[in-house]
């Protein structure tokens, strides 16, 4: 789950060693995933759960460059 940046990380615009993080245009999300879970029953839940884990994440960048969620 995305737990925001570590302080300091946007500390004033003229040093942005990761601001630059938030303008690249793509972000992926990994997660491990067992092959034999795809034929467990729970496998839609545990999918929309791990899903549900990133929106934290998406809220930020939406936010972050005036998006709408």
């Amino acid at each position: 789950m995305f737990d925001g940046f570590p302080a300091g990380t946007f500390r004033h615009r003229d040093s942005k060693p990761t601001l630059n993080l938030v303008k690249r245009k793509d972000s992926i999300g990994i997660g491990q995933l067992d092959p034999n879970s795809i034929e467990s029953p729970d496998f839609v839940k545990d999918t929309a759960q791990a899903f549900k884990a990133a929106i934290p994440f998406v809220r930020f960048l939406c936010g972050a460059l005036n998006l709408p969620l």
